[in-house]
This record gives structure tokens, sequence and C-alpha cells, in this order.
């Protein structure tokens, strides 16, 4: 039977043909007018001299971690805090990613609207962000309706890189329904695939693309599902919690750097507190009782819930409470890897108060996923082909390969370290680590005839 492993970083969504390197996300702008750098070591917190709607901020760099643009509900800013374009009045706020760099050209990225009007009739949008026109000041425009038909509208929506494609796949959740479309460098395809599904509140994907977290509607059953980036299909959806976490009830969900790691930002807990629970996700059982537990205690001394969480490029999870002066973190445990702590006050946040959503992005980091096809031998993927300039890997068992995909067979069972080093054209390098798991072959019994 083939089993698929979850090994990489936050969500993948490199180019193929522009080389996007690794600090597209060192800039955060939100809640306002914080701005949070993390080309510094701590990060370092300043404002901006605009003022900003609470919700949908996401904020742009380049490969070199230095600003592109920012932009929230309802406006888009240069790197000089000049106005490119206002928005379209749009409905109610989303946690989702929702901005995407272009296929093929370099400083464009695509802006996914969430509900607007257009000529009086509710859709979404496909928008284009050029930051080469206007002598790099940037301009704003419209590239092509999501949904002209008014049908299947929904503000909760997965953008997902399509398997070794420069395309992207856009999947959309309404009721219980999936719909499947294909951005691709001209924009939206009307080349839909509808299929039933759960009816969802929230839903996160695994760094490497090959897992989906769901929370339902009703906000009381978590699921586990594979994801086939090639076909954008969610398949073996497995339940493996219902809302009876003694912590308190569901409220934020993210993925560790490394993909292995879910963290679980509850509310109402002991009225006064909420937990962030921990959950490893080569051991979900069916329980969310196999989590570990840290307590966090409301930063602002009142009863409200954490607003919002975020993988930061740092590796930490940042959380949000209203009106805290500091973010909150989930982070490693220094010299105990994968061990993870809270610091409650983080990221102290010059006066200001972070009330807000936080932004969220596609993962630019080196990702690659495993398949054990047959007991002990195991294909490597590595989404990077056309960004890398070379790749090297170390199996853990003293063999190593230079090959792109590679296939190796282990000849004893225990758990190995893997290791990607990929080399870009810029001249950096990066390096990820993750163990497997090499179970023994199933003994076939012997059938002995009297």
């Amino acid at each position: 039977m083939k089993k698929t492993f979850i090994y990489s970083i936050f969500i993948l969504f490199f180019l193929n043909t522009v080389s996007y390197s690794q600090k597209e996300d060192y800039n955060w702008i939100f809640s306002e007018n914080i701005h949070i750098d993390f080309n510094q070591n701590p990060p370092m917190v300043s404002t901006i001299p605009h003022t900003l709607m609470p919700h949908d901020c996401t904020s742009m760099s380049d490969k070199d971690g230095n600003l592109l643009f920012y932009t929230d509900i309802s406006n888009i800013y240069n790197f000089n805090h000049q106005l490119i374009s206002k928005i379209l009045k749009q409905s109610k706020h989303s946690k989702t990613v929702r901005v995407i760099p272009h296929p093929t050209r370099k400083y464009c990225f695509f802006y996914i609207s969430r509900i607007q009007k257009v000529n009086y009739k509710k859709t979404q949008v496909l928008y284009l962000i050029d930051m080469n026109a206007n002598g790099g000041k940037g301009s704003f425009s419209r590239i092509s309706l999501i949904n002209p038909k008014e049908k299947y509208l929904t503000n909760k929506f997965l953008v997902t890189r399509k398997f070794n494609s420069k395309d992207y796949w856009l999947l959309r959740f309404n009721k219980n329904k999936i719909i499947r479309n294909t951005i691709d460098s001209s924009g939206f395809k009307n080349d839909t695939y509808i299929d039933d599904f759960i009816n969802i509140h929230h839903i996160k994907i695994s760094p490497d693309m090959s897992k989906l977290f769901i929370l339902d509607s009703s906000r009381t059953k978590f699921y586990i599902a594979d994801y086939d980036c090639k076909t954008a299909r969610i398949n073996h959806i497995q339940q493996f919690g219902e809302e009876n976490d003694p912590n308190g009830k569901a409220m934020l969900f993210e993925f560790s750097k490394n993909g292995n790691y879910l963290f679980h930002i509850t509310k109402k807990y002991n009225k006064e507190k909420c937990a962030v629970v921990v959950y490893d996700m080569s051991q979900i059982d069916g329980s969310l009782n196999n989590g570990d537990t840290l307590s966090v205690i409301n930063p602002t001394g009142k009863k409200e819930n954490p607003y919002d969480a975020s993988l930061a490029p740092n590796g930490n999870i940042y959380i949000t409470f209203p009106g805290a002066e500091y973010l909150l973190a989930v982070e490693e445990d220094a010299g105990y890897p994968e061990k993870y702590v809270l610091n409650k006050k983080a990221l102290y946040l010059n006066g200001n108060k972070a009330s807000s959503s936080l932004p969220h992005y596609f993962n630019y980091h080196l990702s690659f996923k495993c398949d054990i096809i047959d007991c002990n031998t195991v294909s490597f993927y590595s989404y990077q082909e056309n960004t890398l300039q070379s790749q090297h890997w170390d199996f853990g068992d003293g063999d190593t390969s230079d090959l792109l995909d590679p296939t190796h067979t282990y000849t004893a069972p225990g758990k190995y370290t893997v290791t990607l080093t990929g080399k870009y054209s810029d001249g950096t390098s990066r390096t990820l680590s993750k163990t497997i798991t090499i179970s023994p072959k199933p003994q076939v019994p012997k059938i002995v005839f009297d």
C-alpha cells in the first residue's frame, strides 16, 4: 500500500520561470499602521504613514527582502507609501492568502478579490499588480472575472501551485461543493470542475502541498486529507477530532515551518485563558487528546479571544489578541529542536496595538515530499527544479544523489534523516532535513500442508 509522508516547509509557491528566492515575505504590514521587518534579527518594528483597515492586509517584498507594495481591504500602496490604486468595496474579511506571484512576469502579482459588485452584479475578480509600471511606482488593473455567472460565490478559497507547472489551482469552497479552476499567465480559466465536499469553516494546506487540515462549518469536527497538486483532488478524508477538547473551542490553526506539527489555538479556556495545542502530524490517531498543551493568559487581562495566527519567516507562529501591545509567539525551545514553547511577549509593538488579522503567505522556501512506494523504496520530489541551479540529496544511510527526483531503496527498517541542499543561481543555498520511518516488510505466513 502506498503511503504519503509530509516533508517540508509551509506552503510552497516557488516560480518555475521567474527566480524568486527567499525573502518575499520579510515585510509584514498590518493592523492599521504596524510594519515588522524580518530582515533584522530580532525583527524590527516601526510604523507606516497610512492607517490601514484592520483586515486582509498583505505586503510583498522582492527576493532580497526589499518592500514592493502593501494592501488592505481598500487600497494598495507602493514601497514609497504612494497610493497605487483603490480597491472596490468588498464583503466580509477572510484570513487567507490572496496575492500570488505572476507565473512568468517578474515583480508582477495576481490579486484575488473577495466577493464584490462589478456592474451591479456580485462576483470575484482577478487583478494584476505590476510593480514595473509607471516608472516603478506600480499599477493595478483587472484581468478577468472569477465568477461571471454569480454561481458558487465564496470567500473561502485556496490557491496551490500545480505540480511541476508554472500555473496555479484555485479551489473555492461553497457550502458542500468544491470548485476547481486554473489560473495561468493570462488569468482565470473557465475549466471548472465541481465535486461534493465538506461544508468548511477553515482550511489550511501543509508545506509540501500533500495534506489539508479542515475545520467544518460547525467548528466542531477536524479532518486531515490527502491533496494531489497534480489534479487538485482531495482524497482519504479522515476525521481526527471533535470539539470536546477541554482546552477550549476551536479558533485558529497553523502548520509549523517544517510541516511536522499543527498548532491549534483555542478560545474560551477557563473564561480568561485560551490554549495552544501542538499536534505531531505523524501521530494523529483519531483523538484531539494527543497534543501537548501550552496555556496562554490573555495579555490584555480581559476575556477577548485570539484574533489571528500566522507563520513568520523566522519560523515563529505569531498570535494577535485585540488590544495587545505584544505579539505572542509559539517558537522552538532553544537547544531542543521541534520542542515548542510559548513566548507571551515575543515582539513589542512600540505602543501600537495588534487588533487585526496578520499577513498570510505562500512558502517561498525549499520544499520536498516523499512517497514510500514499496516498503523500503522511497521516491523523493523537489518542487523547485526550474529555480534550483543544483541539488544534493543525503538519504541518511550513507548514500547520496544529485538527481532532481531520485528513488532510493533502504536496506534495513528504521528512522532516517533525509537532507536536501539546494543551490540557486543568485549564489544562495538552503538546506532542509526531515526524518522518515522505514517499516519492516510484512511477513508472509507460511502455509504447511500435512
